[in-house]
């Protein structure tokens, strides 16, 4: 993936921009070709085993609900002699084996084939974007029906995941008090009936414009993907 173009590949760009972007959700399928091997358990074991990690940009989630930096990480003295909660391989396994999903974010400082990625965004949308994995383990849900403040393109590298989409979209939706921890009845209120529900697989592309609500599930093992 060189270029926004490769990323929607057969779908046209243009009529993405006229039709799409910013209004309404899209899925394309692909190939796994087409990501290839961009975030594997390799891959993800060599970013894993990086001294970069800390409570801020490894996060963990079990079953909707945040796990609080001390479940899995102890305070550490980094190479600037400031101290940092840093994650413990042993503590993580262990919520791991529970089901626990992780997210890692700003990956395109670590892995090319992200950066790469993550530029074709830029250049094709003429927007400042960033990039993030979420290793997620079958049927333990991370999160609960949500919106994001930002458009998402989910990009499947590995296993598949399922997804529903819902009737219900903000317009928006910024980082504001009026958008930020809306409570959950809030959220079942306004995210509407289910639209639609659909699966990724290795090589496909999910757009969701900011503000539709939606939720995800790994149905069928261990799911990757670049968001």
């Amino acid at each position: 993936i060189r270029t926004f173009a490769d990323l929607l590949a057969p779908f046209p760009v243009q009529r993405f921009l006229d039709d799409y972007r910013g209004r309404n959700w899209l899925h394309i399928e692909g190939k796994a070709e087409k990501t290839g091997r961009m975030l594997d358990w390799d891959e993800l074991n060599r970013l894993l085993n990086m001294e970069v990690w800390n409570h801020q940009n490894l996060l963990m989630v079990q079953d909707t609900q945040s796990l609080p930096p001390q479940a899995y990480c102890r305070q550490k003295v980094d190479r600037t002699g400031q101290p940092q909660m840093v994650p413990v391989p042993a503590l993580m396994e262990q919520h791991l084996g529970r089901g626990a999903s992780l997210v890692l974010n700003e990956v395109e400082t670590l892995l090319p084939e992200a950066r790469g990625l993550v530029d074709a965004f830029a250049m094709g949308l003429g927007a400042k974007c960033s990039g993030n994995a979420y290793i997620s383990q079958k049927n333990h849900q991370a999160f609960g029906s949500h919106f994001d403040r930002t458009d998402v393109f989910a990009v499947q590298t590995l296993g598949q995941k399922r997804w529903r989409i819902y009737e219900g979209q903000l317009d928006a939706p910024v980082i504001h008090a009026r958008f930020t921890g809306m409570p959950k009845p809030e959220i079942e209120r306004q995210k509407g009936k289910v639209e639609a529900e659909i699966v990724t697989r290795p090589g496909d592309v999910l757009y969701l414009p900011r503000g539709r609500f939606h939720d995800a599930l790994a149905t069928e093992g261990p799911s990757i993907h670049l968001s």
